[in-house]
Parts: structure tokens; sequence; C-alpha cells
């Protein structure tokens, strides 16, 4: 996997990103009831800039935007980049089949809460979860679990309950989001660019993970 030399002069492991387009939300996502925009949003670091992830106006079960790998059945962290933008809660779901796993992160409470999906179905509380609060309203938030091998999904159902995904979008609202990112191990990994491949370098950025279960 590679290492590097942090700020510090500290010898790292260099953190291998297994997602791929993890900044452009238009490729290489499946998207379900919603659109993703590109805005003049500042990205939380760097000096990129964020999409806009917007729900339809329709009703729906699910407003959600996801991309599948495939898991060795080992432990993973998976972390994304988010703030409000007119809505507040993010249900992040890693699994398949019967084995879901998640969170619902309140991003005005700063808090993770328990997660549902496709409406009223309870995500499985993760091994662990985080949310960071990196500054202008923006939060990392994170999950860690193992899923078993096989084909597996990263999800992020945006949502305006705290109790379920099922909702009618205005068309306006949203979540701004960057930086999505699927690691191997229990930490969240300090961030990684990827493309148009999973990305094993070393980071651009140091940021600490606070736990809070």
């Amino acid at each position: 996997t590679g290492t590097y030399i942090d700020n510090a002069g500290t010898i790292k492991s260099a953190v291998k990103n297994l997602l791929t387009y993890n900044e452009d939300f238009t490729s290489n996502w499946t998207k379900n009831n919603l659109v993703a925009l590109s805005v003049t949003t500042s990205a939380p670091i760097g000096n990129g800039v964020a999409y806009k992830i917007i729900p339809t106006s329709s009703a729906s079960d699910y407003h959600r935007f996801y991309q599948s790998y495939t898991s060795d059945g080992t432990v993973h962290t998976t972390s994304v980049y988010v703030k409000a933008a007119g809505y507040r809660y993010v249900h992040l779901r890693v699994g398949a089949g019967g084995s879901n796993y998640g969170n619902c992160f309140d991003l005005q409470e700063s808090v993770a809460l328990a997660g549902f999906f496709d409406g009223t179905n309870s995500l499985s509380a993760p091994d662990t979860n985080s949310i960071e609060d990196v500054g202008d309203g923006w939060y990392r938030i994170s999950v860690t679990e193992t899923i078993p091998a096989g084909t597996s999904y990263v999800i992020a159902y945006i949502s305006n309950s705290a109790t379920t995904t099922s909702f009618t979008g205005d068309g306006t609202s949203g979540i701004y989001c960057w930086g999505f990112q699927h690691v191997k191990g229990t930490e969240i990994g300090e961030y990684v660019e990827s493309t148009g491949a999973s990305t094993n370098s070393a980071p651009r950025f140091t940021h600490e993970r606070v736990e809070t279960g």
C-alpha cells in the first residue's frame, strides 16, 4: 500500500480509496430520485467545489445515490463530507441483501442516530461511527463495519427526517456533498481523491476522528 511522511515527520501507511469519482457525483454514481448539481460552494478542504445533492419533488421511499464494490469480507470504513443545504439528515448505509449497517447523521445537532433505509427499514448499528466538525457547517461522517464477501454497496440517503427516508422533496433543498471514501480497516483514513479508478496514494489533508459510538 505504500507509506508517506506527514507534516510532523511521522511515517504512515497510505490508504486506498475503493470508490471512484469521489468528488464528482455525476460520474459512476447511481442516483434515485435526486439530482447532483455542481455549485460554487467551496469544498471543505482544498480549492475545489462541492456538489449539491437535491431530492426530486416526487414522493419516494428513497432519495439516494450509491456505488457498488466487491467486499472481501473484512472490516471497512466508509466516510463522506456533508453540509446541510435545506435538509439536515443523511442516512449512511453500507452492505447488501440482509446485511445493512449504518446510521442517520443529524447535521444540525452534530450527532449520529439510529439509521433507516428504503422508508422505515432499520439499519443495523455498525461497529463504530463518527461525526467530525471540519468547519463552515461541514462534517465528515463515517461508519465502520465488516460486510460479508461479495457485491456490496455504499449508499447515502438524503432525508427530511431522522426516522424515515420516505418523503417528498421540494426540488430545491438538499445536502452539499464531497469526498466519499471507502477504505479497508477500522481507521477512517486521511482523505484521498479518486477519479476513474480506486486510488492508493498519500493523502492531501489531515483530520482527527471523533468517536461517537
